[in-house]
């Protein structure tokens, strides 16, 4: 059982904050958004709508374009474990007071985040018999190849965009919401200033391309989404009728919504109240547009890279697997297995036996002596064809002083090819100083030549 925590004693303001806290509390983990509450980050409501205003705040280019102040920046989608975050891209900007220098070490990491993305690709076609290399099955195993690439500890940047927007509390019919302002009982509407983001892609070909329908302005057909109110409509049909933010963020289809004129001094209290969301308090609040310096941007590249290149390592010592089957091939021999770590087999060194000589002669002689027959005697039919148990497997390694420096030519049928490693039990531990002249190299019939 876990320890007591000590008693606490609360203020009634702190205590009735925590009650309503408590009381909000859904049990599943809530993504940290805004590092300050007072500025929120919009959430993709699931099949539903939503009005907005689009505060009026412009920025005019160099060459007379007219377009909505946003903070617009690349970002890398990144991944530790189960978490997911973008992390903004230090490609191209020069901040000697950031010590930024124009490089960006997530970009510098791209190359071995592909590299494994290759190597988990080919491991997982090889284990299905299929061969990475060949063109032709790249259609087959393309789900193989995005499961590698969903898990990229660093994806390539893309280009987002952050403004501010004015969330309106609408009218609920039949359990939806609807575009249609709720008035509270003194007549006025309820807004909640909030950051919405989205890829510039979706910006192009949803806010943008929806100002070709966009009701006119007294200055004509609107530019740029800013001083408009815009229906955000995430519904959409579903067979199993059920519904997720992914597909309704997928489905957004942007609107622009004409409003009466007595909406035009909320509009413009809206503009006044939004005059600080700018791009640079963007950058200092939301969790995604925060900009680092070259000393943090480096340590959080190496810890999101630690799995990576860990894997890697494993990869090029032939040894990573994948549970449907060895990455790295099957070893066919002991020899390979070291190999695969860099290491080479050390032959085992046998001791010759106990009392044999020492001194290994530098050659040995090419004649027999006199009296020794050239050729060996045929074994005897009977003879044991294989040698006792406990029998040495080798030759020792040093010749007796005094033996005869010649050898058969000619091993006899049956013989085995190599002597004992070890002498049996009760044979002599010496070996003979000399061999008498004239005594054959054979055996006698019906002599086996072993003593046990």
């Amino acid at each position: 059982m876990f320890k007591r925590p000590a008693p606490k004693k609360f203020s009634a303001d702190e205590l009735q904050n925590i009650t309503q806290a408590s009381a909000q509390q859904t049990g599943s983990m809530k993504v940290q958004r805004s590092y300050d509450p007072a500025y929120p980050v919009f959430e993709i409501p699931v099949n539903s709508k939503v009005l907005a205003y689009v505060p009026n705040h412009t920025i005019t280019s160099p060459d007379g374009i007219v377009s909505l102040r946003m903070d617009k920046f690349a970002a890398h989608n990144c991944q530790s474990g189960r978490s997911y975050q973008k992390v903004r891209c230090t490609q191209g900007i020069v901040a000697p007071t950031l010590g930024l220098d124009g490089s960006c070490p997530l970009c510098d990491a791209l190359p071995d985040v592909w590299d494994l993305v290759h190597k988990d690709y080919s491991s997982l076609v090889r284990s299905k018999g299929g061969n990475p290399d060949d063109e032709a099955s790249r259609e087959t195993y393309k789900n193989d190849y995005y499961a590698a690439k969903n898990n990229m500890a660093i994806s390539q940047p893309q280009v987002y965009v952050t403004f501010p927007i004015v969330v309106i509390d609408c009218e609920v019919r039949d359990g939806m919401a609807t575009s249609t302002p709720k008035k509270n009982p003194d007549g006025t509407i309820t807004g909640t200033v909030m950051w919405y983001s989205c890829m510039y892609k979706t910006y192009e070909e949803k806010w943008l391309k929806a100002l070709e329908t966009a009701p006119e302005t007294e200055d004509g057909q609107p530019l740029s989404p800013a001083g408009l109110w815009v229906v955000l409509d995430y519904t959409y049909p579903s067979k199993d009728g059920k519904h997720n933010k992914m597909d309704s963020a997928r489905k957004l289809n942007v609107g622009y919504k004409a409003m009466d004129a007595g909406y035009n001094a909320w509009a413009q209290a809206f503009d006044n109240q939004t005059a600080s969301w700018t791009p640079e308090k963007a950058m200092e609040v939301v969790v995604d547009n925060v900009l680092r310096d070259m000393s943090e941007q480096q340590e959080l590249a190496d810890s999101l890279m630690i799995g990576t290149r860990d894997k890697l390592a494993m990869y090029n010592l032939g040894v990573a697997t994948q549970t449907q089957a060895p990455v790295g091939g099957v070893l066919g021999s002991a020899s390979e297995s070291l190999a695969a770590f860099g290491a080479t087999e050390v032959p085992a060194q046998i001791a010759p036996p106990q009392g044999a000589p020492q001194a290994v002669p530098q050659q040995i002689p090419q004649t027999n002596p006199a009296g020794v027959p050239q050729t060996a005697v045929q074994m005897p039919t009977g003879v044991p064809q294989q040698m006792p148990q406990g029998v040495p497997q080798q030759m020792p390694q040093q010749m007796p002083q005094g033996a005869p420096q010649a050898v058969p030519q000619a091993v006899p049928q049956g013989i085995p090819q190599q002597m004992p490693q070890q002498m049996p039990t009760g044979a002599p531990q010496g070996a003979p100083q000399q061999m008498p002249q004239g005594v054959p190299m054979g055996f006698p019939n019906g002599m086996t030549g072993i003593s046990t």
